[in-house]
């Protein structure tokens, strides 16, 4: 991880508001929110490393960022957007594909490829044998695991980020998920970046601000769906082969993979 220390700097031009995101975030909606304020500010969007934890806000190369937590404590205001689903990525050809959610069990077998940029806040040790090798990013881990390399678990947005035709993910119904918020030095709140807050939060021009963020991310989130996620089927066992059965109302919690029959349908995204 980056080293984050506040630098001293010049305050920013309060003619632009520049907001850093790392990949995966998609801030365009904030974007399109605040362009239809009002008298605005002009408003810049910039890419950040996947692995930024506050350190382009902390060095003022940002007035803001969307990054995951956790960031270094005593910098920086923060409000918690949203936790990300957790899935795994593998080979569509991969038994692990048979399955519509998993189980963190379900990949103790597997070799699991650990970025040094990884985004899962493990309490302890990833499951599953670690590679032999540790790819530099999440983003050079994919081409390995289309290779049958491994398999490496993220959040379910950078699924999507890199996905390819010939990789499939699954949900993981009990992994640690990631959560995604919006820092800003504590130096820096003045109306413009509260303006913006109230933007991410859905405050409209006709609304009243509302309460300041605090230093720590104690508002409550959403936690983004699975986009495979659908209805509970009863697990397969080992060497037999299960029939879906139809349960209209279930609502039990799914018991690692489940198997896919012919009335599952096609996979949802």
């Amino acid at each position: 991880m980056d080293s984050v220390q506040a630098s001293s700097h010049s305050p920013s031009d309060t003619s632009q508001l520049r907001i850093g995101y790392v990949p995966g975030v998609t801030p365009a909606k904030w974007v399109n929110r605040w362009e239809q304020r009002p008298d605005s500010t002009s408003l810049t969007l910039v890419r950040l490393e996947p692995h930024d934890k506050g350190r382009a806000a902390a060095h003022g190369e940002v007035d803001m960022a969307v990054v995951r937590l956790p960031v270094p404590e005593g910098i920086f205001h923060t409000v918690a957007l949203y936790e990300e689903t957790t899935v795994a990525i593998f080979p569509k050809d991969h038994h692990l594909a048979a399955a519509d959610q998993l189980l963190l069990s379900d990949l103790s077998d597997e070799t699991l490829l650990q970025a040094a940029d990884d985004m899962i806040p493990w309490p302890a040790t990833a499951p599953g044998h670690p590679a032999a090798e540790e790819p530099p990013t999440t983003e050079d881990a994919i081409p390995l695991v289309a290779a049958g390399v491994g398999i490496i678990v993220v959040p379910q947005s950078l699924a999507r980020l890199y996905a390819r035709k010939d990789l499939d993910y699954c949900p993981i119904d009990d992994a640690p998920r990631s959560t995604v918020a919006l820092v800003w030095r504590v130096e820096r709140d003045d109306d413009l970046t509260q303006e913006f807050v109230g933007v991410v939060r859905g405050r409209t021009p006709q609304s009243s601000r509302g309460v300041r963020a605090t230093t720590e991310a104690g508002s409550p989130t959403r936690t983004e769906q699975p986009s495979r996620a659908g209805r509970t089927r009863p697990r397969a066992s080992a060497g037999k082969k299960t029939t879906p059965q139809r349960q209209r109302g279930a609502t039990s919690k799914p018991q690692g993979i489940t198997s896919k029959g012919k009335a599952s349908g096609k996979k949802k995204r």
